[in-house]
């Protein structure tokens, strides 16, 4: 069994608030944050002498992170955003067809911006499904579905609703049109399980449910697209950087880390690669999707026994940490719990709450008590 109480003793941000907004940006998880200390410590010891250690730390991150993610380690490189990422996917597919537009894309009308817009600076056409009623189950997607679709984008889940789609499902989709397929796991890595295998691009950044700051977006690149030159390249894409060769190219073949073309924020990598590791020591993220789930349930109940109304109601497999709780004018809402130190997010039709591995049932009960005294 897993210690969910002590596990919120350990996180700081519940100390004196109730922290609701991980959909925005996750506080810092304590194995990260002993990481990152230990790391800074490092610095300021030795700089340099740590060299040979920290190169060793980042291909077990890049492996531990694989195996999280059902992927391979080659397939596997960071990025400092998933904007960045995204940009990345679109030249790989670009340069394999000289008119991107030719290669339609098929979006969702919820997405993130960091999903679509690097895709349209390319100059690849962007079309968006509409949602039934925030759903973008399979047969919504059949019937937006145009001959010319070749890329599918989506979100593991949708920032602004809380729809989760089945992975599963997504892939199957793809598979029967022929689609490449792009995933946005910025919502789901380290809160729901995601298997990379399925997709040919993915990209999460970690700063949010995966609790370990600003400055990394973990990404997959399916082997199959590796077999070219990646589209840009520095003197840590070198088949040899150590030579320092400045007079011609030496690429890495077929492996993603190509893309990491300089000297990267070691720190927030060693942060993902601890965090990984205490999910993997509670149980596997299982066990953390298990517990938003029933939070979430939780929430759901309570806030319509209160008499609150969700701005969707999505069935129970399609449920994620995020709910949207209707009101009136969302802005002033959350300014105002915010003077309550009650933290969420103005989302839409009203107040996005994410709930996360460390709330519990009082965290819920705060904001409705609060939010009830502001409707």
């Amino acid at each position: 069994m897993v210690n969910w109480k002590e596990i919120r003793d350990s996180v700081s941000a519940t100390h004196n608030r109730v922290y609701l907004a991980s959909a925005a940006t996750g506080p810092l998880h304590p194995a990260a944050a002993k990481r990152m200390s230990e790391f800074q410590q490092s610095l300021t010891e030795g700089a340099d002498a740590y060299w040979p250690e920290f190169e060793a730390e980042i291909s077990q991150v890049r492996n531990d992170v694989a195996e999280f993610l059902n992927a391979k380690p080659h397939e596997i490189t960071f990025t400092t955003s998933t904007s960045l990422a995204m940009n990345f996917f679109a030249m790989i597919l670009k340069s394999r067809s000289p008119t991107p537009k030719q290669l339609s894309i098929l979006s969702m009308r919820d997405e993130f911006p960091s999903s679509t817009l690097p895709w349209l600076h390319h100059g690849f056409s962007v079309d968006f499904a509409q949602s039934e009623n925030g759903a973008y189950i399979e047969s919504i997607l059949e019937r937006q579905l145009k001959l010319e679709h070749r890329i599918l984008v989506s979100s593991h889940i949708q920032f602004a609703t809380g729809f989760r789609q089945d992975l599963q499902t997504l892939n199957r989709f793809s598979k029967n049109h022929d689609l490449t397929s792009v995933l946005n796991v910025t919502q789901s890595l380290g809160a729901f399980p995601v298997d990379a295998s399925l997709f040919d691009f993915v990209s999460g950044s970690v700063h949010k449910w995966m609790m370990a700051g600003y400055g990394v977006s973990v990404c997959k690149i399916s082997e199959k697209y590796l077999s070219n030159p990646l589209p840009i390249h520095g003197w840590l894409s070198e088949s040899n950087p150590e030579a320092r060769t400045n007079d011609r190219v030496s690429r890495i073949e077929h492996e993603a880390r190509a893309l990491e073309v300089g000297t990267m924020p070691l720190m927030q990598i060693f942060a993902v690669g601890a965090v990984v590791r205490w999910i993997k020591d509670i149980g596997g993220i299982q066990k953390i999707s298990d517990r938003i789930l029933n939070l979430a349930e939780e929430a759901q109940a309570k806030l319509r026994s209160a008499g609150l109304q969700l701005a969707y109601d999505f069935p129970s497999e399609s449920n994620s940490g995020i709910l949207i709780v209707q009101c009136a004018d969302p802005q002033r809402v959350a300014g105002q719990l915010a003077k309550y130190k009650i933290h969420v997010s103005p989302r839409g039709k009203g107040i996005r709450l994410s709930l996360h591995f460390f709330n519990d049932s009082r965290d819920i009960d705060r904001f409705i008590e609060a939010f009830k005294s502001l409707a």
